[in-house]
Parts: structure tokens; C-alpha cells; sequence
């Protein structure tokens, strides 16, 4: 269900299976790339920080998917282009960006279907062509993501599996926490691990709050605050029993 990825290393590698590898590699690669070029238009075009870019390509977790060959980067660098086009009103392209996304990780979807709620709720006010356009675009960039995964499931005869992750609110958290803290100073205790989360949790949540209404009255980054809020919500319901301690203590 994840194909993006993978058919753009088949692309880049002509087919020829011993040039995979670098291709993985190579793919990855540009997406930082790409993703830092997006991120910088989209800070330009939305009069974002000057930081933007800078913590958007230097996310820790983009040097586990470049060494580990997994997908993240390319549905990510797909989403900023797609927050680019966006941000200088290039309304179709946004919907074929946006509808990309998903096809490299599935999570991805929550774009196009935030989009497509803000999009929903402005044309009722505005009742606008524009406004019906939005909907209309953000509508038609779900429809990949949905198209493909009813394909997967008529040719497996069976339905795509959703994601087996899915816990108590927080639990993912408290799992991270543990292993990090067992990592550094042994098994702690329950009341250190629930500790440790309480306070970076508040403090994560006053950073949020703090930057919610402002964030709430821009043209450009109000629909992101609600996909970026749908994400959250599936973040805190994760489970971290699949992260090997290891790779914890190395990230």
C-alpha cells in the first residue's frame, strides 16, 4: 500500500535490481533536499520563521529513514510541496501533491481530509466559487490514497490491514520514555517514567497553546493546524512496542 516510494526507486533504477540499493539511498536523499526547497518557498510564501526550513530538514528522524531505507521521506517531501503550492494559491497542484502523499505512507491522507473539512466549513460561509473549488480540489485528493487501497484489497482478495499500533492515549509516550530513561540510568521506576512524560508532555502542550492562535488566524497555516492536530491525535494513540530499544538510545 505503500508503493510511491518504492516505484520511484524502480524508476531512478531502470529496473535493474543491483542498482537498488544506492537508488534507496539516492531517493531518500533528494527528498531532504527537495523537502528543504519546499519548506523554504512555503516559509517565503506564508511569512514563516526564517528557522523553518532549518528545522524541518534537520530532523533527527530523516537520518533513520536515509540509513534504514524506509518511506517517510518522500510522502513528507510530497506534503511540503504540497503546503507550498498551497501557500501561492496553485490550487490543482496542491490536489496532486497532497493526493501523492498518501501513496508513500497512508497517514498522509489526513492532509487531503483536513484540508477537505476547513475547505467544507469556509464554503458554507463563503459560498463562494473559490471556496467550492477548495473543496472540490481537497475532495479529489483523497481519491488516490482510497482508489488504491480498494485495488490492494480486489487483488488480495482480502481488505488492506490497518495498523495493529494503536493503544491508551499516551501509552506510546510512556513506553519511549522507559526505554530512553533504562537506556541511561537503568529500569526506572513507574513514578520516574510518569514523571518524565508528565513534564514534557505539559511542556509540549504550552508550547502548542502558545502559538495555537495565531496559527488559527492564517490563511495559510490554519488548515495545517487542523491536519497537524488530526496527526497528533493518532500520535498520542501509537503504541511503541514496535521501536527496538536500540534504536531508541541511538536516535
Amino acid at each position: 500500500q505503500r508503493i510511491l516510494y518504492p516505484l520511484i526507486v524502480w524508476t531512478v533504477s531502470f529496473g535493474n535490481a543491483k542498482l537498488v540499493p544506492a537508488a534507496l539511498v539516492l531517493v531518500n536523499l533528494v527528498a531532504v533536499g527537495v523537502a528543504a526547497a519546499a519548506a523554504t518557498g512555503l516559509a517565503r510564501a506564508a511569512s514563516l520563521s526564517r528557522w523553518v526550513p532549518f528545522a524541518i530538514a534537520l530532523w533527527p528522524g530523516f537520518t533513520i529513514t536515509v540509513t534504514h531505507d524506509t518511506t517517510e521521506l518522500v510522502p513528507q517531501a510530497f506534503v511540503l510541496l504540497a503546503l507550498w503550492a498551497f501557500a501561492v494559491d496553485r490550487l490543482w497542484l496542491f490536489a496532486l501533491l497532497a493526493g501523492m502523499a498518501p501513496l508513500a505512507r497512508e497517514v498522509n491522507l489526513l492532509l487531503p481530509a483536513s484540508f477537505f473539512l476547513w475547505s467544507t466549513a469556509a464554503a458554507l460561509r463563503q459560498r463562494s466559487p473559490a471556496s467550492f473549488r477548495l473543496v472540490i480540489a481537497c475532495a479529489l485528493a483523497m481519491a488516490p490514497c482510497l482508489v488504491w487501497r480498494e485495488t490492494l484489497a480486489i487483488a488480495l482478495q482480502s481488505p488492506v490491514a490497518a495498523s495493529s499500533d494503536i493503544g491508551w492515549p499516551g501509552l506510546g509516550w510512556l513506553q519511549t520514555v522507559e526505554r530512553i530513561v533504562a537506556g541511561i540510568a537503568g529500569r526506572p521506576t513507574a513514578l520516574a517514567v510518569l514523571g518524565v512524560a508528565a513534564v514534557t508532555s505539559a511542556g509540549f502542550v504550552v508550547l502548542v497553546a502558545s502559538h495555537l492562535p495565531t496559527a488559527v488566524r492564517h490563511r495559510s497555516i490554519a488548515p495545517v493546524t487542523l491536519a497537524w492536530s488530526s496527526l497528533a491525535i493518532l500520535m498520542a494513540l501509537l503504541t511503541a512496542r514496535a521501536l527496538p530499544l536500540r534504536l531508541t538510545l541511538r536516535t
